[in-house]
């Protein structure tokens, strides 16, 4: 019993300990803790119990007796060990076939790691934020960054409509509730100077996108674009952090990224959702990582 159980108690604190490799820092503690937990456990299990059973009185017969016999243990164990015994090819069609089974559903699983998600429905600030998206502007967010090589850059009207361009990908989806960039003030500014309510049209020259800028100056405005026109930003905000939405929206936002002007990129400037996707993809990364190691901990 003695070399099974610590063998045992290695390969589990082994598989525990391959966590050290994860990204995430609180599943890496988490696995070096516990693999700590489990060979300190091990080591009281060889040593401190034995000795305090050596002091305690010998047990009677009886109970000696009903220590050994386990009827529904072993009566199961016995039961799978001569199935396993006279039919073994059946016994490993059973297991692929179980396999394969798991394997296709596992297409179907939805990984979200969403921050909500870690809180039951029930909780207070749950509850709360939930009214709050009902009834008002979504309270996940996230921000699409644009960046131009050269000054003044984003103050091409071409740039611009690229803006416009994404701001709309982002409106199209239900679960987004408004956005705001830049375009918008630049839209309403030249609606007002021209007279006409409800002109939707960019300026069509970057010398009246300075002056309009200008005009409108302002912390506000200086969280959308910059002061020298290489950065400017998109604000979006949602009423679901589901992340499969956000990551197939992110895909067509980068698709944008092949008819931007010249010297002008597309990015992720952050946002829940943003933290939301980069949570997502290195949890799943580094538990298929972390899987194989278990495997190899096992097999060798």
């Amino acid at each position: 019993v003695g070399p099974v159980m610590v063998t045992a108690g290695f390969v589990a604190a082994a598989g525990f300990a391959s966590l050290a490799g994860f990204g995430v820092p609180a599943v890496k503690d988490f696995g070096v803790i516990a693999a700590c937990g489990i060979v300190s456990a091990l080591i009281l299990e060889v040593t401190l119990i034995p000795a305090m059973r050596v002091m305690m009185r010998v047990p009677r017969a009886r109970e000696r007796l009903l220590e050994r016999n386990h009827r529904l243990l072993e009566g199961l164990v016995e039961t799978v060990s001569e199935v396993v015994t006279r039919r073994p090819g059946a016994t490993i069609g059973v297991v692929l076939s179980l396999v394969s089974i798991v394997s296709v559903g596992i297409a179907s699983l939805t990984v979200n790691t969403a921050f909500r998600s870690w809180f039951s429905e029930d909780d207070e600030e749950i509850l709360a934020d939930r009214a709050i998206r009902e009834k008002f502007i979504g309270t996940s967010t996230v921000r699409v960054l644009f960046e131009s090589e050269r000054e003044g850059g984003l103050h091409e009207p071409a740039a611009l409509r690229a803006i416009a361009s994404a701001q709309q990908v982002l409106s199209e989806r239900p679960e987004i509730s408004g956005t705001i960039s830049i375009v918008d003030y630049l839209r309403a500014a030249h609606s007002a100077m021209v007279g006409a309510d409800g002109v939707t049209e960019i300026p069509a020259n970057r010398s009246l996108v300075s002056q309009y800028l200008l005009i409108l100056g302002g912390e506000t405005v200086s969280r959308l674009i910059s002061d020298d026109g290489r950065s400017a930003v998109i604000y979006g905000f949602a009423r679901s952090d589901a992340v499969g939405w956000v990551k197939s929206t992110f895909e067509r936002l980068e698709a944008l990224g092949l008819a931007l002007p010249e010297g002008v990129r597309i990015g992720l400037a952050g946002g829940e959702l943003a933290q939301a996707v980069a949570n997502n993809d290195t949890v799943v990364r580094e538990k298929m990582k972390n899987m194989a190691q278990v495997a190899l901990v096992i097999l060798v």
